[in-house]
């Protein structure tokens, strides 16, 4: 995977003052929270969990924070694409995604 590229990226769906926006973290390394970052913003915002709608992480939450949204976000749809073990996979995906691509008449 690219150094320069997030290891994980999460976007939360809010209803704030009456409107539908997102809120997204980031963490570079494996190391990060991005879900944290997404908490703090939140809190800092007066978002309470019941105005979560959907949370989308690339990786797998961890289990503490599964059980951290069963008990506060009882309205959010928890989705992720890569489950653990499967870093391969992942960079093969975000490589893939930014990779130059050729023009399809260029042959070699």
């Amino acid at each position: 995977m690219q150094s320069e590229q997030p290891y994980n990226v999460v976007i939360a769906e809010v209803e704030y003052n009456g409107q539908v926006g997102k809120i997204t973290g980031t963490a570079m390394t494996e190391h990060d929270d991005a879900i944290q970052f997404v908490v703090n913003m939140m809190s800092d915002q007066g978002i309470t969990g019941d105005k979560v709608l959907r949370l989308y992480s690339e990786h797998r939450p961890r289990q503490d924070w599964l059980e951290f949204f069963n008990r506060n976000w009882p309205n959010a749809k928890i989705s992720w694409s890569f489950d653990p073990g499967e870093d391969d996979q992942f960079a093969k995906h975000v490589n893939k995604l930014v990779s130059p691509k050729k023009s399809w008449w260029k042959f070699w």
